[in-house]
């Protein structure tokens, strides 16, 4: 594991532990959700059934994402389930570049309750997927489209946020 991945590894913890203490012991200031909503990375809702609540891409500290090839990126996602009915997520993630679309690999993909990518937070559901950052992508700037749909094949989740591939 290289430093980086140890820092973001570090943060998520951070602010998940933080977000449990909210939760347990309540929150003085009543501002958790702006707290959330100011980290989050911003991102362009593209037709979620579900309302996503905070978007982290580890190693996105600013927009454009920079995503270095040759490496995995950790993307969590906190969403809410108002009919608690999100166990299964299938994931359809794109790299846009001068409108040509070039589909990325995923991990897990499926994300299920068995693989524990799908986990209770706060009161609504996260979800952590893996994306791999081919070696073969150009050194270019564009867009990630990120899609999820459940076990009926039905879209629940559909966001895209500007990204900067580098060496």
């Amino acid at each position: 594991m290289n430093f980086r991945s140890l820092q973001a590894v570090i943060a998520y913890s951070l602010l998940y532990i933080s977000g449990y203490l909210v939760h347990v012991y309540g929150n003085p200031f009543n501002n958790y959700d702006a707290v959330i909503k100011r980290e989050s990375v911003p991102f362009e809702d593209c037709g979620s059934k579900y309302n996503i609540i905070f978007l982290s891409i580890f190693g996105c500290t600013k927009i454009p994402c920079l995503m270095q090839r040759g490496t995995n990126v950790t993307v969590n996602i906190l969403f809410s389930d108002e009919d608690n009915k999100a166990s299964f997520l299938k994931h359809r993630v794109l790299w846009i570049f001068n409108a040509i679309k070039t589909e990325a690999n995923i991990d897990p993909d499926p994300c299920d309750n068995q693989k524990d990518c799908i986990t209770m937070d706060n009161g609504n559901k996260s979800y952590w997927a893996l994306i791999h950052v081919d070696d073969n992508l150009p050194v270019l700037s564009g867009t990630m489209l990120w899609q999820v749909v459940d076990e009926n094949n039905e879209q629940t989740i559909c966001f895209k946020f500007p990204i900067a591939i580098t060496t």
